[in-house]
């Protein structure tokens, strides 16, 4: 009879293997369906401030001292497009959505005037005056064996004015 010992620890190490290659595929999955909404809702959050900034410079013949003084409005015009994105309703500051996949409201935590040279994500500064919106997500996934878990997520973007080609 030939030597067995270790015969028991290779079933272990494959069970071991099995639960292990299970788990960290519930955790990636689970992990890609909250960034999966959060960039969905990041891309909506842009759309809803670009749409704030045409809406406000229109007639494209302002100034920024004009732009600036439109910052009620455009937060206005932010506030509906973004609304209608999530299919919310809005105090001004909270979009309560209908959509499931948001944990409560969003909030609205500042919405402001940026000068040109402003300085952006990634070392860039604004070339043309616009606006600055801040918002923050709540998210939340069911994690198997460990329940609902919730995170909150901050999100920043600013939407500036865009250029217009002048006639000869």
């Amino acid at each position: 009879m030939r030597d067995q010992r270790g015969f028991v620890t290779m079933p272990i190490l494959l069970m071991f293997l099995i639960i292990a290659f299970s788990a960290f595929t519930i955790l990636g999955v689970s992990a890609f369906g909250v960034r999966k909404n959060a960039v969905m809702t990041y891309q909506w959050f842009g759309e809803a401030l670009n749409f704030a900034v045409d809406a406000v410079t229109f007639s494209r013949d302002i100034t920024a001292t004009d732009i600036a003084d439109k910052t009620p409005e455009a937060r206005q015009w932010f506030t509906y497009a973004f609304s209608r994105m999530l299919d919310a309703t809005t105090d001004g500051v909270n979009f309560n959505s209908q959509l499931p996949i948001y944990d409560g409201p969003i909030k609205l935590t500042g919405f402001r005037y940026v000068p040109p040279g402003t300085a952006v994500y990634g070392g860039n500064r604004t070339a043309t005056p616009g606006y600055e919106a801040v918002i923050e997500v709540p998210v939340s996934v069911n994690v198997p064996f460990i329940g609902r878990q919730h995170i909150t997520i901050p999100m920043r973007q600013v939407a500036v004015v865009k250029p217009t080609a002048t006639a000869r």
